[in-house]
């Protein structure tokens, strides 16, 4: 178990598909890249299908929605004009 924790050995796919099923949860959350993405599937994993059908689609809808966004904001930075000051005088 200590070459698993220490990086040095991967378990087989069969053996994460049992693990998986012995704990309960989908066996993609062991290759989530982060805590949060795991979170999700271990969640999603949890759900009826209905359940996760219906995130499916709402997923689906917030990429259709940050997508239009981006598509409507300009990708550069507007300039912003300044007032021009006078120099000021020395005497």
């Amino acid at each position: 178990m200590s070459g698993y924790e220490a990086g040095k050995h991967t378990p087989a796919p069969l053996i994460l598909e049992r693990l998986a099923n012995a704990l309960g949860i989908p066996a993609p959350y062991f290759y989530a890249k982060d805590d949060r993405l795991a979170e999700l599937i271990r969640c999603y994993g949890q759900l009826s299908a209905e359940g996760q059908e219906k995130i499916a689609v709402a997923a689906g809808r917030l990429v259709q929605a940050e997508q239009t966004k981006k598509a409507i904001l300009p990708s550069k930075k507007i300039p912003v004009r300044r007032k021009r000051t006078a120099p000021k005088r020395t005497r």
